[in-house]
């Protein structure tokens, strides 16, 4: 998303139509100025914010999740260096769990694809019913297990 911290607008990118299928297709864009249902200034803030200092000050434990299913959540690479920021400041304090065909939704959908076309047809209660419940269940150990610990 460097065309985020590049400041153009939205609309200067989309300026062909391949461009426009292009962020249609992979961005969700609206043709006008949002993106996967936001508008440009929302992410804009997003990247603004400064999140490395504030992981790389965090003290506490973390727990970052992340589902092999989820296409809303950009990376696994993203999780991963939450997780190394963090330990490298503070070590063993982070734990990476990856969950590998569960979505953004905590929802056991097999594919990223099958995801995305639960979501994009709006069957929400779909996504409810298949509820992984082994998130919450590996969570709950992480959580006991740094409570003993302590």
């Amino acid at each position: 998303m460097k065309w985020l911290a590049s400041r153009r607008d939205i609309k200067e990118i989309a300026s062909t139509p391949e461009r426009v299928e292009t962020l249609k297709k992979d961005w969700e864009y609206d043709g006008n100025n949002k993106i996967f249902g936001r508008n440009q200034e929302y992410w804009r803030q997003i990247i603004d914010f400064p999140q490395l200092d504030l992981w790389k000050n965090c003290s506490g434990h973390v727990l970052v999740l992340y589902g092999g299913s989820d296409f809303q959540a950009f990376s696994k690479a993203d999780h991963e260096q939450i997780v190394y920021t963090v330990n490298y400041y503070n070590p063993n304090k982070a734990t990476l769990m990856v969950f590998p065909e569960t979505d953004h939704y905590i929802a056991k959908t097999g594919t990223m694809q099958n995801s995305f076309d639960l979501f994009v047809q709006g069957k929400t209660q779909t996504l409810f019913d298949l509820f992984d419940f082994d998130v919450i269940k590996q969570s709950i150990q992480w959580s006991n297990k740094i409570m003993n610990n302590e």
